[in-house]
């Protein structure tokens, strides 16, 4: 390695920081690459589970879903040489239910692919049907922006849609692409989502459903490729050298004109200070004000980024993961429950991971042969108070009731995330990534600029758009400052 070259400190290996990471080095910046746990990921990351009979498989800590529309991860993928055909299974916008809901997309240019789902839908009515279609037609109208954001409850009501129509589809796609409940979520960052899924071309709205663990998505290729190592479809490798500090917490930064320091180590005991050229804060909003506090107290200029990062408040996700002796006979890979939390239905959606890639052949095979069930809990509700075995055990019963499965599965795990999202609320303030000091930058999904009308939920593309714009803005910046000098 040149080292001449200006290197660029990267705190976070979440998906925004590996985006990070791999464009500066793309550029011919070597990085490091620090991040306070022992895995890379963040929260979309790879999970061992060891099995009642010895068996180790691997997880997922949560269920994430990709659309044909998320072009900032798909080319990241390509990149590392991933080819997303064969990591993820893609198939038509679709919604279907365990309760006899199915709406398809059909493979037709838009809007056909649309007028085919409304009018060959199951499980709604006509009067409902045509409630989906006004509303489609009237966020087209406005160009899918409000000129006052509001809850998605109270555009839901404002546009007529009738209640029986919100519980079995509006409510469940609120939930499960805003993380939060329809009372409190954003009815722009609503229509942004469905701007780009239901009101998409047709291989914009394609659904990708990962065949790989997360784990082996990103973090595992952006590793290789960081490392100067080969990945694993390809050649693919970085012409720098950069370095990957895992288990280490980045405790202080003081930046300058000229670049910045970070020490890293524990509260009581900090290492020595090492020098960047520049870096990229890509934790989560409120380690981002924790970092940035010590600046606001010398910078006012500081003090607004603070206080924007400390005003997020998050919501839960839950995941409960069903090992079954077959893999289960549904028509989709994810299925839409119908969850009523009054007798205790909890879970929201389910989602088929029986199936696996073989590392040795490439292909995709049986889960051990068995079958593998992920149950999905989003948002905070009743479930929070209940015990995580007792929780697992109204799952399984649920599961039994609508789909089928056996009453009690062979083995059983919870994954709870506490902060897995930022709650997704109306007019919500979020920091657009830049600071006074042009050499330190902010990346992560709930960073967004000021146009309404890109502003994302806490999504993988969010997060991977946020790490590049990131990196680009310190590419110009540090490669200005190497040409003047």
């Amino acid at each position: 390695m040149d080292d001449s070259r200006p290197r660029v400190a990267v705190i976070g290996g979440g998906w925004a920081g590996l985006a990070a990471a791999v464009r500066l080095a793309k550029a011919g910046l070597p990085c490091r690459l620090f991040e306070a746990s022992r895995t890379l990921g963040g929260r979309a990351r790879r999970v061992p589970w060891k099995l009642i009979d010895g068996r180790e498989i691997a997880l997922d800590n949560g269920q994430h879903i990709l659309i044909g529309a998320y072009r900032e991860t798909l080319a990241l993928l390509r990149e590392l040489g991933l080819d997303p055909e064969d990591a993820f299974e893609r198939t038509p916008l679709h919604l279907i239910g365990a309760n006899g809901l199915r709406l398809e997309a059909s493979m037709q240019n838009a809007p056909w692919h649309l007028l085919a789902m409304i009018v060959t839908a199951r499980g709604i009515g006509i009067d409902e049907r045509w409630a989906i279609a006004s509303f489609m037609l009237r966020a087209k109208k406005i160009d899918w922006s409000l000129d006052v954001d509001r809850s998605v409850t109270e555009l839901l009501k404002s546009w007529h849609q009738p209640d029986p129509l919100v519980h079995k589809v509006w409510a469940p796609l609120c939930i499960a692409a805003l993380n939060t409940p329809v009372d409190g979520s954003s009815a722009q960052v609503f229509l942004n989502v469905l701007r780009d899924t239901l009101g998409a071309a047709a291989r914009d709205s394609d659904l990708l459903l990962p065949r790989i663990d997360l784990g082996g998505l990103l973090p595992d290729t952006a590793r290789r490729f960081l490392e100067g190592r080969p990945g694993a479809a390809s050649n693919a490798a970085s012409t720098v050298t950069s370095t990957i500090s895992l288990a280490t917490r980045v405790q202080n930064l003081l930046v300058d004109d000229d670049g910045v320091s970070v020490a890293s180590g524990t509260a009581t005991d900090l290492g020595e200070p090492e020098r960047f050229a520049a870096a990229v804060v890509a934790t989560p909003p409120s380690e981002a004000a924790r970092l940035l506090a010590p600046m606001a107290l010398r910078d006012a200029r500081y003090r607004t980024i603070v206080a924007t990062c400390e005003g997020f408040a998050f919501q839960p996700i839950v995941t409960v993961y069903l090992l079954y002796r077959d893999p289960p006979r549904w028509p989709s890979r994810m299925l839409l429950l119908d969850a009523a939390p009054h007798v205790d239905h909890f879970g929201q959606w389910a989602f088929d991971r029986s199936e696996r890639i073989d590392e040795s052949t490439g292909m995709p095979t049986p889960a051990n042969g068995t079958g593998l069930v992920a149950v999905v809990i989003s948002a905070d509700g009743a479930h929070r108070d209940i015990e995580g075995k007792d929780l697992i055990a109204a799952v399984a019963r649920q599961m039994a009731a609508e789909c089928g499965m056996p009453s009690r599965p062979l083995d059983a795990r919870i994954i709870v995330e506490k902060r897995a999202t930022f709650a997704c609320a109306p007019s919500l303030a979020r920091p657009d990534g830049s600071t006074p000091h042009a050499r330190l930058v902010l990346a992560g999904d709930y960073v967004a600029d000021a146009d309404r009308s890109t502003h994302y939920p806490a999504t993988l593309e969010a997060a991977v758009i946020g790490g590049r714009r990131a990196a680009d803005a310190l590419l110009e910046t540090v490669g200005r400052a190497s040409a003047a000098a």
